[in-house]
C-alpha cells in the first residue's frame, strides 16, 4: 500500500510539472504572438519594415513551432484549441495568398520600369 501511495504522489508531482511546464509555455507562446501582432501593425502603419518571406513563414515562429508541435499534442481536443486552429489556418493561407499577389505586382512593376527604360 505504501509504494501505491508513493507510485501516486510520484504521477501527482509529474502531473504538475507538466501542467506548470505548459502554462509557461502557453503565456510565452501568446506574448510572442502579441508581440507579432504589434509587428504587424506598425508594419501595416508604415512604422516598421517586415520582409515578406517573414510575414508568411508560420511554422517558424514560436506561435507555429508550438501550434504544430506540443501545443497540438497536448491541447489538440481541446474546444479552445480547434477554434484557434480554424482562424490560424484561415489566416496563414490569406497571409500565402497575400504574398503570392504581392510578388506578381512587384514582378509587373519591374517589368513595367524595365521596359519603359528600354524606350527612353
Amino acid at each position: 500500500m505504501a509504494q501505491n501511495l508513493q507510485l501516486m504522489v510520484a504521477q501527482f508531482k509529474l502531473n504538475l510539472e507538466t501542467r506548470s511546464k505548459s502554462i509557461v509555455m502557453i503565456e510565452q507562446v501568446k506574448a510572442s504572438h502579441i508581440g507579432w501582432l504589434k509587428r504587424a501593425t506598425k508594419m501595416l502603419s508604415g512604422e516598421e519594415r517586415i520582409p515578406l518571406e517573414e510575414v508568411v513563414t508560420y511554422t517558424d515562429c514560436k506561435f507555429g513551432n508550438w501550434y504544430y508541435g506540443p501545443g497540438g499534442k497536448e491541447f489538440g481536443n481541446n474546444r479552445f484549441f480547434k477554434e484557434m486552429v480554424q482562424v490560424f489556418d484561415r489566416d496563414k493561407h490569406h497571409a500565402q495568398q497575400l504574398y503570392m499577389q504581392l510578388k506578381l505586382y512587384n514582378l509587373k512593376i519591374v517589368t513595367s520600369i524595365t521596359n519603359l527604360q528600354s524606350e527612353t
